[in-house]
């Protein structure tokens, strides 16, 4: 259990719980609703000015259109967007509906994003929080002022502290003094066997991006050319990162809130875990076609933001796409994880990723990781 020390840690875990319990619900009681969608993922293209070397769009590269420049988003596509964003929206007015401009990279699209911004405040689309997540390559004074006029949030990926190392290239010293001038901005990090310290990249990103949100996603793998060094990590050394990591948390540390929010959420989906109901609807916990739903700009609804698998089109009856999807996350659930000790925590953190023998490629690091997790817990 978690044993809390002062009244930081218990004011911390009181809000986190309440954002949690409205977040985590029954899929029994949300399934059919529409207006728990709390994200699109407009999908751009996945042309890509970057090689990472853990990049999760590696399998897709080429299979959507490289260019909507000169295209019209679909008529059908604006009409949903502009429908379910003026659908009541039963969480707080700080938590929005989010619409990402997704690719590849974003910002080589650039132009389209700005003409979709001011159409969709002309046809009506409302309430939502206009997103951008990007390598940050291409940042420049015409986005930076665009993106805080229109309000968007700009969220640049940078593997700190050693992003060259993951990604073969770094925004440039300039880009990144002009992402500090956008109002909204998050800069996000992934944990991965090149930077398995996890307390050392919230305080570099920090130092480097002063007054900046901070998030940290796990190393995927979607292809099985990503390279080894990136998932096999050196012995312990998973278990060490969450040793610090829960100590900083509990510091006086000017990262310990943002690192106590990643590490409160991961507590908070144990106790709100129902195995038979997981069994009934095995979603991942990024949920598709519940939070989320990835279309593409001729209607198209595919699987993830991060797949080229088509399950429906915006036209399609919701509650019938939504029946897809639970029956394809049914189908590709690995054995192994009905009968692993851990499925409370990770429910099968990313069903599309590469299996091997009835398992994740990269349960090894998974196991130890929410193991280590659950004995400080």
């Amino acid at each position: 259990m978690v044993v809390l020390e002062n009244q930081a840690e218990v004011k911390v875990v009181l809000v986190v719980e309440k954002a949690t319990k409205v977040l985590i619900k029954n899929f029994s009681e949300e399934i059919h609703e529409l207006n728990d969608l709390g994200a699109i993922y407009l999908l751009l293209g996945a042309a890509c000015n970057m090689s990472c070397r853990h990049c999760v769009q590696t399998p897709i590269k080429g299979c959507f259109n490289l260019s909507p420049h000169g295209k019209e988003l679909s008529q059908d596509v604006k009409d949903f967007i502009v429908k379910w964003s003026n659908l009541p929206w039963k969480y707080s007015e700080n938590n929005p509906r989010r619409l990402y401009f997704w690719g590849g990279e974003p910002l080589l699209y650039w132009e389209t994003i700005k003409k979709l911004v001011l159409e969709f405040k002309k046809i009506g689309v409302k309430n939502v929080s206009y997103r951008i997540f990007s390598n940050g390559l291409l940042l420049n004074n015409e986005i930076v002022d665009f993106c805080n006029e229109h309000d968007i949030w700009f969220i640049m990926s940078y593997d700190a502290p050693n992003a060259r190392a993951a990604r073969n290239a770094v925004p440039s010293k300039e880009a990144c003094k002009k992402f500090l001038h956008i109002r909204k901005r998050t800069v996000n990090t992934v944990f991965n066997a090149i930077n398995d310290n996890m307390v050392e990249a919230f305080d570099w990103l920090h130092y480097t991006f002063p007054e900046t949100e901070i998030t940290c996603g796990f190393i995927n793998v979607l292809s099985e050319n990503t390279p080894l060094d990136l998932y096999e990590f050196k012995p312990n050394a998973v278990k060490k990162a969450v040793k610090n990591l829960w100590l900083t948390a509990k510091s006086d540390s000017k990262v310990a809130p943002y690192i106590r929010q990643w590490f409160f959420s991961k507590i908070l989906r144990v106790r709100n875990f129902d195995k038979e109901e997981f069994y009934e609807y095995p979603y991942p916990p990024c949920r598709p076609a519940v939070v989320s739903l990835s279309v593409s700009f001729n209607g198209e609804i595919m699987l993830c933001h991060n797949t080229d698998k088509v399950v429906g089109h915006i036209t399609d009856n919701f509650t019938e796409l939504q029946e897809k999807h639970r029956k394809i996350f049914e189908e590709l659930l690995p054995i192994k994880c009905k009968t692993c000790e851990h499925l409370d925590i990770c429910r099968c953190i990313c069903p599309i990723a590469v299996q091997k023998n009835g398992e994740l490629c990269y349960c090894d690091y998974l196991r130890e990781f929410w193991s280590a997790i659950k004995e400080v817990m």
